[in-house]
């Protein structure tokens, strides 16, 4: 009977988990609709807990603030949109996510130059997506950065360098939605990667 009782319990105990992690994915949803139709400036905590279907006090259980949650949101569309090694080349990765995500992307640049922006946290994605893909596509010599990544001697070094390039192209951009231009610009990056590794 105790043994039964304990089974229990833990059964309840993964149920709550297991909705925490639901709550928790609504509330980063919520606002990855919410940016995709305006600037990160305006949105407000009601505005996330109408869009979640929650309450301001279940937000505050599981975020401190809209910041830390665009966090978690920039987190989550690297997991979805970027790490994803079997995509092709980094670069077709990375041209991807921001043709998939340029709406929030947009909305996360303040027109208040003054007010956060969320560069450092988009750098740290791309340089997590550029160590992951360099350990899993070693062979692909046809890849100018595994090529550079193998020739040098400071390999973390070239990767945040790497990184910061990128994020800038993909956080910077001031005309998004120009394709043609965005994809200028990634294949001069590409280029000169290929220029460095000869």
């Amino acid at each position: 009977m105790g043994e039964y009782n304990k089974g229990d319990g833990m059964e309840d105990g993964a149920m709550v988990t297991q909705k925490q992690a639901r709550t928790r994915r609504d509330i980063i949803m919520a606002m990855e609709r919410l940016l995709s139709e305006q600037k990160f400036e305006v949105i407000t905590i009601n505005e996330i807990c109408q869009e979640a279907l929650i309450t301001r006090s279940t937000f505050y259980r599981y975020f401190l603030d809209k910041y830390e949650l665009t966090e978690a949101l920039i987190q989550y569309l690297g997991e979805r949109d970027l790490i994803m090694l079997d995509q092709g080349s980094l670069i077709a990765q990375v041209t991807n996510f921001v043709d998939k995500n340029v709406k929030i992307i947009n909305n996360l640049n303040p027109s208040n130059q003054h007010k956060m922006n969320f560069y450092v946290e988009f750098v740290k994605l791309v340089e997590n997506s550029l160590q992951a893909y360099f350990e899993i596509n070693q062979d692909h010599q046809d890849d100018p950065f595994i090529r550079l990544f193998q020739s040098v001697d400071d390999r973390d070094l070239w990767i945040k360098f790497v990184a910061g390039g990128l994020s800038s192209i993909i956080i910077n951009n001031p005309n998004p939605d120009d394709h043609f231009r965005q994809k200028e610009i990634i294949d001069f990056i590409s280029e000169l990667t290929d220029r460095l590794v000869k």
